[in-house]
């Protein structure tokens, strides 16, 4: 398989055990969303496409109180650039940086947006179109686990990517939750219904 293979897979689970890419050997197993497509890049990480995310299975890390990437993350950031640049069918994602509760609301929503737009950026940087991609900041207000201790905090802050529109029109992802719903940016006006 080269590192820039890309295999269709039907609904159901999706395991790929010790898959080997360019010197990369992982085990990836997770839920596939119908048509999912599995996009191996060199590194020790899988960024996976599916037909309302592109999922990636470590954090991005960032400097503390800080929009600054930390090194660590770039290999799964080119991972990403790549599977975008492999993918010209995806025309918008939506980048969303989240938060744990550990700050002011105000301070996590202006952190997690700005942080979103620096991913914007470094994508940019390796190819990616920048029409192609909405930065988003939804602070604490999206938790994925709502308990009140280190491990629930460090599953709270993260950036993921939702594909909101492709070549076939709206995805119709759910963008946020309730919550974050008034954080939600404005679509370009190309992709206004």
């Amino acid at each position: 398989m080269d590192a820039r293979t890309a295999t269709t897979i039907a609904c159901g689970m999706l395991a790929l055990p010790a898959v080997t890419a360019g010197g990369c050997k992982m085990t990836v197993t997770r839920a596939a969303e119908p048509q999912a497509q599995v996009v191996v890049a060199p590194g020790h990480a899988a960024v996976v496409v599916t037909m309302t995310a592109v999922v990636i299975n470590e954090k991005i890390h960032f400097e503390t109180d800080s929009v600054v990437i930390l090194p660590i993350s770039f290999g799964i950031l080119n991972q990403v650039a790549a599977a975008l640049n492999n993918n010209p069918q995806i025309l918008l994602v939506e980048i969303q940086g989240h938060a744990d509760e550990r700050n002011t609301d105000e301070y996590n929503i202006v952190l997690t947006r700005d942080r979103a737009a620096a991913v914007a950026a470094y994508l940019v940087r390796q190819g990616v179109d920048p029409h192609r991609m909405l930065a988003a900041g939804y602070g604490e207000r999206c938790p994925i686990d709502p308990a009140h201790n280190e491990a629930a905090w460090d599953k709270n802050r993260r950036v993921e990517f939702k594909i909101l529109w492709t070549n076939a029109g709206p995805t119709n992802v759910q963008r946020s939750c309730p919550a974050g719903a008034a954080l939600q940016p404005r679509l370009p006006p190309e992709f206004q219904r």
